[in-house]
This record gives C-alpha cells, sequence and structure tokens, in this order.
C-alpha cells in the first residue's frame, strides 16, 4: 500500500509539472506508463542476474524458482 501511494503520489507531481489537467484518466494512463517504464527497467536489469544463475544452477531449477 505504501508502494502504490508513493507511485501515485509521484505521477502526480510529474502531471502538475508538465501541466496535465486534473482529471482522473489522465493519471490512470501516467501510472500505467509508469509502471509498464518500471517493469521494462527492472527486466533489463534483472535478465542478465537470471541468465547467469541459469548456467550456473540449470534452466530447469530455476525456471521453477522463478515461476
Amino acid at each position: 500500500d505504501g508502494v502504490y501511494q508513493s507511485l501515485q503520489h509521484s505521477v502526480s507531481w510529474f502531471a502538475d509539472m508538465i501541466g496535465v489537467p486534473s482529471v482522473r484518466k489522465y493519471n490512470s494512463v501516467l501510472f500505467g506508463g509508469l509502471i509498464g517504464s518500471m517493469f521494462s527497467v527492472l527486466q533489463f536489469l534483472v535478465a542478465p542476474v537470471t541468465g547467469a544463475a541459469s548456467d550456473y544452477f540449470g534452466r530447469r531449477p530455476l525456471m521453477m524458482l522463478t515461476m
């Protein structure tokens, strides 16, 4: 709940900075963009670690662990 509130606060701050009208639908669109961007950045950072662990431990055990 705290993470959601901090992300929502960041989205509201960003919307105020760029001058987006304070309509709820715009905040939803910006929040979706933030979540999508976070997923891409985290995937970029974790993929090499997961690949190295897969080489070391094997693909099957790592797939079972990450699911």
